[in-house]
């Protein structure tokens, strides 16, 4: 497994409210073409869990950006 830390922005209503640091593991032999998928289906999880419990998620208010990973 090839571990990443992946810096995500998240914002309230358009406006910034975290930066978070998210540790996640993808198998070694992942394509690179494919890794952003996969680092996104490990992350989405990672953040609901931290954010999930806001309605602003269903209206749009809530959004992150993946701002760097290594």
């Amino acid at each position: 497994m090839k571990e990443l830390e992946l810096t995500v922005r998240i914002s309230f209503y358009g406006e910034y409210e975290n930066t978070a640091t998210y540790y996640i593991e993808i198998p070694e032999d992942t394509p690179e073409d494919k890794e952003m998928d996969v680092m996104m289906s490990e992350l989405n999880p990672l953040i609901f869990d931290e954010y999930g419990d806001y309605e602003e998620w269903e209206d749009g208010n809530i959004s992150w950006t993946l701002e760097a990973w290594e």
